[in-house]
């Protein structure tokens, strides 16, 4: 047996080695063409900041700076190949994993590098790599792995955390309960160092009156409802409108994020909890699931870190559980949950849209750039991106949609105009291949500009 081990370990390494480029591979493919959505908007900002603008002054958005000084740096590194700056972002999510396998080794947990692997495979096939979760947490799981040597480092990776995903500090409640004997006074230094870092960074960032429009822009994403829609068959549901559409972003989120399914698995095992990394597990999985309650929203990047600790907490309780009929049950519908995710990502493609925007900063982006001022009639920040337009407000790339606070520009006062759906008539369309299948209009004075725009 012993004669077996080691070509054993080498097909298991060979394994890993491939599906780690597969992932890294399917990454690229899905992620790197061009950016699009957010994406697009934290690009855009970080590109903004190393022209010199100031963030929450000459551009506008309403996340924590972390998350658009990384895009800065992307932007320095590798400018406009976009294709580099989803490599970097992989890099990122390979931390994630090989942090996840350290915080696994010090619990003295086994199933290490499955776990690792399964991890990295979601963090580049299921979610979206340039994310303020996504950044957040390797900073987590740092922290994680610090909290046995220093209470000082795990407040700063706590804080370092929070300054791109807010809800982080949640962390601080399983890592509290990990250390019971530890005095009040310094969870009290840690818990407040955490706190001081985003909010500390934030006011130097924007100042003090970005600091409170900031603040008020938060509690206003965080009590607005998104859209809802009419329900033509169960007519009751129209009646609790906000409700309903609350439940069905986040029926959708938990299972493309993969937590519905990996979730009804860690409930299949889960137990009274008999070892220290058990007891982790479970409060870190509630901490994080509570964490994504950020509003009524729900989108699947929410739940990453939750994803992070479910497979922690399956990896730890897996060893010596039994199943019974009762949670084969739930077994069973962990496997076909994970089927609808699976489907989910396999049907969901914006590979379109970056085209779209890929030959618009082509053709069209040496024309617009610095000179015209553009609206786009939906929440497409690739088009800024890919345009460089001269903005009539920081907050005009968000739309109302995304920022209930923003200031739409009206297509009247605009050089360019593009029209994704609402079909806006007024000026000249041009770039009518380049565009298709959407429309963009000019002022009859700049359409000469667009004539080498096929």
């Amino acid at each position: 047996m012993r004669t077996l081990v080691p070509p054993l370990r080498w097909s298991l390494a060979c394994a890993y080695g491939v599906l780690i480029l597969a992932c890294f591979a399917g990454a690229l493919r899905l992620q790197g063409t061009y950016p699009t959505a957010d994406n697009a908007l934290f690009e855009y900002c970080g590109r903004a900041i190393v022209r010199g603008a100031a963030l929450y002054r000459d551009v506008w958005d309403d996340k924590l700076p972390g998350v658009y000084f990384v895009n800065a740096l992307w932007q320095l590194l590798f400018g406009s190949r976009y294709i580099l700056h989803a490599a970097a972002e992989t890099l990122v999510a390979l931390l994630s994993a090989a942090l996840l396998w350290l915080v696994m080794r010090d619990f003295e947990i086994g199933m290490r590098a499955p776990a690792a692997a399964l991890l990295f495979a979601f963090l580049c096939l299921a979610f979206p790599l340039n994310s303020i979760e996504a950044y957040a947490l390797p900073l987590l799981l740092a922290a994680t792995l610090c909290a046995r040597i220093s209470w000082i480092l795990t407040g700063l990776f706590v804080g370092a955390a929070a300054g791109f995903w807010i809800p982080s500090l949640l962390m601080l409640v399983p890592l509290f309960a990990l250390f019971p004997q530890r005095t009040a006074a310094t969870m009290l230094a840690t818990a407040a160092l955490a706190v001081a870092i985003p909010l500390g960074s934030v006011f130097w960032v924007a100042g003090p009156a970005n600091f409170t429009a900031l603040v008020h822009t938060w509690i206003l994403y965080a009590s607005s409802s998104t859209g809802t829609r009419v329900h033509h068959h169960l007519l009751v549901l129209n009646r609790f409108a906000r409700t309903a559409q609350a439940l069905e972003n986040f029926r959708d989120g938990v299972i493309a994020s993969g937590v519905a399914a990996f979730g009804m698995l860690f409930l299949a095992i889960v137990r009274k909890p008999a070892t220290v990394a058990q007891n982790f597990a479970l409060i870190s999985i509630c901490a994080m699931f509570l964490a994504a309650f950020v509003g009524s929203r729900f989108y699947s990047h929410y739940f990453i870190s939750c994803f992070a600790a479910i497979v922690f907490g399956i990896c730890a309780y897996l060893p010596g559980s039994r199943l019974h009929p009762a949670r084969g049950v739930l077994l069973a519908v962990g496997i076909v949950l994970l089927a609808r995710t699976i489907q989910v990502h396999l049907s969901g493609d914006d590979s379109s849209r970056a085209t779209i925007a890929q030959r618009l900063a082509v053709r069209a982006g040496p024309i617009v750039a610095g000179k015209l001022t553009l609206h786009v009639d939906a929440y497409r920040p690739e088009f800024y991106l890919a345009l460089d337009p001269v903005l009539h407000d920081p907050r005009e790339i968000l739309g109302s949609s995304q920022d209930p606070a923003a200031r739409s520009s009206d297509p009247a006062d605009a050089d360019v105009v593009i029209d994704t759906g609402q079909r806006i008539r007024s000026g000249t369309r041009v770039c009518e291949r380049t565009a298709f299948p959407i429309e963009m209009r000019v002022k009859r004075e700049f359409s000469r500009a667009f004539a080498s725009c096929p």
